[in-house]
């Protein structure tokens, strides 16, 4: 399975950024982490970077459901970025 993106990318500081201020990490957490590391975040529970909650996005459910589901099949996700943005996510069972 792949998924592209045909917008600006996922910022990973942009991400780490929400996550600091909604207090799922620490700044010190953050600070060690790589751009992986921050892409990564987006898998956590109540993580959404929108400012307008709808029907369909911002509540902050989501991306951990489908990572949860890709832990379960022993699948394996990558990302690949293009000028410090992801672009594009790959997942894959073993």
């Amino acid at each position: 399975m792949e998924i592209s993106d045909d917008g600006g990318g996922i910022d990973p500081d942009r991400i780490a950024k929400v996550a600091l201020s909604k207090g799922l990490l620490t700044a010190e957490q953050i600070e060690a982490m790589s751009a992986k590391d921050k892409t990564a975040l987006i898998f956590l529970p109540g993580l959404s970077t929108t400012k307008q909650v709808t029907d369909l996005s911002g509540r902050g459910v989501g991306m951990d459901v489908v990572k949860t589901n890709l832990d379960r099949l022993a699948a394996r996700w990558r990302s690949s970025q293009r000028s410090g943005r992801v672009q594009r996510f790959a997942s894959s069972c073993r």
